[in-house]
């Protein structure tokens, strides 16, 4: 409805703005005739990403040196994201007034992504939802099929309005938990990343009684996370969306394949971060960082001085000398990290798996697969040190190798079929995203909202 106001008050407005201008020192930078069609929906983008406040304004110049402020802290937003710019915010913006491209500064800086015009139009609905009351869930969280309770009623009409989706007359008003009642919570937990109990569980219950406040920051949030991404998609990219646990396989915006992967732990979270694929090592060994070697191997080392050994780790030295484990106990052990390495050869017990992908400048994370695939039927996947786990790599080799050679793709698939560790380049340069949106709206303009697993949404 904003959006439909703006642009019918422009043309009445601008005529009287243009007299206030003209009298105005400093002249104004946007409120002026030659944007008067470009600056509303541009305000109002601002607005949704939540760097420019709806008013009112003291002044005309008040109002113009916040849409400024707003445009350099969106402009430092997309450098700090993208992390490909030498050129300052302020230095680009005062380039655009001075080549009168302000227009087309706008047009820029206005993700032509569906999926971000979807969430835009789900923020706008969430600010509608804002009010829409949830019950005291209280007395609900120990009932089951066939018990009856006033609240239910409420609730009932509450998940269906979150989930957009129209109760039949006969259930609107209805305060017994029957199966419709259990498929509608079932969808709205599966929906938003939680446990399809069917229960109103604690992690249920804290996504129903967050407050419409807080729904919204998350959305605004995950708005500015798209400034990560360039201006368009071309060809085969990998979205890896941390908080949601999920890669995406895209062909432009199209996803081909959707895969379930673990990423960093709380303590340990995966950074979010704009890459490609390098190469791919299959049948990888692992040289655990020392944080994980002082922290748990050594000690766990220390209690059962052949677990290591057991595991298929090996002490290696410069020039990939080698230290059997013969000649270290517990009582030299803290000298041997001075001169050696643990590694783990490639193997069942290998955390790495059958394949690692590797990334340009990744800074030691990597995307690879896993010796422990059970772990992907939790709904809470922050599980890692850091890296991203992924379910199916075989999946996300075929396209990979699309490409490739009949010759290549066979000696790939002997490699894996081994415990000889190979690197190997990838032909094609595949582009991968790590990014942090809690909110995501798909084809079918559905909201989904995870929880903010590291907390980067409140901080």
């Amino acid at each position: 409805m904003r959006r439909i106001v703006w642009g019918c008050i422009a043309l009445l407005c601008w005529s009287v703005m243009a007299q206030e201008v003209v009298s105005t020192s400093p002249p104004l930078r946007w409120l002026n005739p030659s944007l008067a069609y470009q600056l509303p929906p541009y305000q109002q983008l601002l607005i949704d990403l939540g760097l420019l406040s709806d008013g009112p304004y003291d002044s005309l110049a008040d109002q113009d040196q916040a849409i400024t402020d707003a445009t350099l802290a969106l402009l430092s937003l997309r450098q700090t994201l993208r992390g490909n710019s030498t050129t300052s915010p302020q230095a680009q913006l005062a380039r655009a007034e001075q080549q009168g491209e302000l227009a087309q500064l706008m047009t820029q800086l206005t993700p032509e992504y569906r999926s971000f015009a979807r969430l835009r139009t789900a923020l706008e609905r969430e600010r509608q939802l804002a009010e829409v009351p949830v019950p005291d869930l209280t007395p609900l969280v120990s009932m089951g099929l066939g018990q009856s309770h006033p609240n239910l009623a409420q609730l009932r009409r509450a998940l269906a309005m979150r989930m957009g989706e129209a109760l039949p007359p006969v259930l609107q008003d209805r305060p017994v938990w029957d199966p419709p009642f259990t498929a509608l919570l079932k969808s709205y937990q599966h929906h938003h990343g939680l446990q399809s109990s069917g229960r109103i569980d604690d992690a249920t219950r804290r996504h129903l009684t967050s407050s419409g406040a807080d729904r919204i920051a998350a959305i605004q949030f995950s708005l500015r996370q798209w400034y990560q991404l360039p201006d368009r998609l071309e060809g085969y990219t990998i979205l890896v969306n941390i908080p949601r646990y999920e890669l995406l396989v895209l062909n432009g915006e199209s996803v081909e394949l959707a895969l379930p992967v673990i990423v960093g732990s709380p303590a340990n979270p995966t950074p979010r971060m704009n890459s490609q694929f390098r190469s791919i090592t299959l049948n990888p060994s692992w040289t655990p960082p020392m944080s994980i070697v002082r922290e748990e191997l050594i000690p766990g080392y220390l209690q059962d001085p052949a677990a290591l050994e057991r595991q298929g780790f090996e002490w290696v030295g410069k020039g990939q000398t080698s230290l059997p484990w013969a000649q270290v106990s517990p009582d030299n052990v803290q000298r041997v990290l001075g001169q050696y390495q643990l590694r783990q050869r490639p193997g069942r017990q290998n955390p790495l798996g059958k394949v690692r992908f590797n990334l340009a400048q990744s800074r030691a994370i990597y995307l690879h697969d896993t010796n422990n695939p059970a772990l992907f039927g939790q709904s809470r996947r922050a599980l890692s040190h850091g890296c991203v786990r992924v379910s199916n790599y075989q999946k996300v080799l075929d396209y990979l190798l699309e490409n490739e050679p009949e010759g290549r793709r066979r000696q790939v698939a002997s490699a894996l079929s081994q415990f000889e560790s190979v690197t190997t380049s990838v032909g094609s340069r595949v582009a991968v995203y790590l990014v942090y949106m809690p909110a995501w709206v798909g084809p079918d303009e559905r909201l989904s909202l995870v929880d903010d697993v590291y907390g980067w949404v409140a901080g």
